[in-house]
């Protein structure tokens, strides 16, 4: 064979190659298979509650189910479109249902990420949690309607199905790879929605695109104690973990968390788009390094706001990059971190909304912890009009 031949095949190998395999961090590398676009999870074993009936797409449960897919025997025979683990194809339609309460726990022991292209229905009486320790996919076409209330989790929760009891939880040991929400993708709650893996990312395209009653969790390299479909208890920083969440707003209108969402990383957060993250302490980054907590960043690469105008982390948070603009949302800005700010060239942190003119106040750095490695202070290249007061805490 001559060199030329050698030079295309080895190209072709990489574009296959890049097409099959995808890096995941802390799981290596993972291949994605290509499901049937009828696909519906196949081959389960229901290990608590009971399975009534699995035939036409309808999974109707009873009492505290929990089902391992991917490695029993129950099928949705009549369509034929099962395959093993939990997913679901791009033309298919999955619907859950109770004649009364029962939630669901369906975990993917395949050793292949689940693959969420279609439809996913559920009833009020059935909160749905899906767990997987190799990762969700939720495709750009995917809809996603549980009206009891939704959890995606990137773990492998397969120890502790047995004993299912309606609610999950996360220990700093349970091991865990991403979950992954594709731009397009539409999911709406009548309760909560958990999003929970030591890598998140979350693409909204448009402002409705996620869509809840109660509250929007994002959780990475956070432990919790309990997710019923509604509340969320007990969540705590994994301590020597890095989590990293990625939130891409629409680029068209803005997607606006509420009071009491939390978005939580142990290690960063970027965001880019038009959103308004969750105010006060309800969002924070870089809290798996208790000794660096500055190592931690959230970078904003599009236009940035607060619930209630405010980001006041404090000690508990590392530091804030900005690359777009930081807007006040309707009064002064108060932003408040334990590592440093840094406004680069060319972005932009300002009161002057639509809305009004407010005040911008800035806090950087720690008080009274010495020897803590978090540097402090602020780097402005640019400083918007308006009054910004820029404060400086350093390490004594």
């Amino acid at each position: 064979m001559n060199r030329k031949f050698l030079r295309k095949l080895y190209k072709a190998i990489l574009i296959l190659a890049a097409g099959l395999w995808l890096s995941l961090g802390q799981k290596g590398w993972a291949i994605i298979p290509t499901i049937p676009s009828t696909a519906l999870p196949g081959n389960g074993s229901v290990v608590a509650g009971s399975v009534t009936s699995y035939t036409g797409g309808t999974l109707t449960v009873s009492g505290n189910t929990a089902i391992l897919w991917g490695n029993g025997t129950l099928n949705n025979l009549p369509q034929g479109g099962s395959v093993p683990g939990f997913n679901i194809g791009s033309s298919a339609t999955l619907t859950i249902t109770a004649s009364s309460f029962s939630p669901v726990l369906n975990v993917d022991v395949t050793g292949n990420p689940s693959q969420i292209l279609g439809t996913l229905t559920a009833s009020a009486n059935t909160p749905v949690f899906v767990a997987n320790g190799s990762g969700i996919i939720v495709g750009s076409s995917a809809t996603i309607n549980a009206v009891g209330g939704i959890g995606l989790l990137g773990y492998d929760l397969s120890s502790t199905a047995s004993t299912f009891a309606g609610t999950v939880s996360v220990g700093s040991t349970t091991t865990g790879s991403f979950v992954n929400i594709q731009s397009g993708a539409s999911i709406s709650s009548g309760a909560s929605i958990l999003v929970a893996a030591p890598q998140v990312n979350v693409g909204i395209a448009h402002p409705g695109s996620i869509s809840y009653v109660n509250n929007f969790f994002v959780l990475s390299g956070y432990s919790f104690t309990s997710f019923d479909g509604t509340a969320l208890l007990g969540q705590s920083p994994i301590a020597e973990s890095s989590g990293s969440i990625t939130i891409s707003g629409p680029s068209s209108g803005t997607f606006s968390f509420v009071i009491g969402d939390f978005v939580e990383s142990s290690g960063s957060i970027t965001t880019s788009g038009n959103l308004i993250l969750p105010g006060g302490k309800n969002t924070q980054w870089g809290t798996g390094n208790g000794i660096n907590l500055a190592s931690g960043v959230l970078t904003n690469n599009g236009t940035l706001e607060f619930t209630g105008s405010s980001l006041t982390g404090g000690v508990v948070t590392g530091s804030l990059v900005n690359n777009g603009t930081i807007l006040a949302n309707g009064a002064d800005l108060y932003i408040s971190v334990g590592g440093s700010i840094t406004n680069n060239s060319g972005a932009t942190i300002t009161g002057i909304t639509s809305t009004g003119n407010f005040n911008v106040t800035l806090n950087a750095g720690v008080h009274g912890s010495p020897g803590n490695g978090i540097g402090g202070g602020l780097t402005t290249w640019e400083q918007s009009a308006g009054l910004i007061v820029l404060h400086s805490v350093l390490p004594m």
